[in-house]
């Protein structure tokens, strides 16, 4: 399954994962960083 992740208001400028985690961290021009939970389908 595909989730779209919305959130931040500015371009994604980083990315990371880790294999066993479904998990993602992502930091932005919004200056913001975001925790995606991706079974959840949602950010904290």
């Amino acid at each position: 399954q595909i989730h779209c992740l919305t959130g931040h208001t500015n371009t994604v400028a980083d990315v990371k994962t880790q294999a066993a985690d479904p998990e993602v961290v992502t930091g932005s021009h919004d200056s913001t960083i975001r925790y995606w939970d991706l079974v959840a389908g949602r950010t904290y």
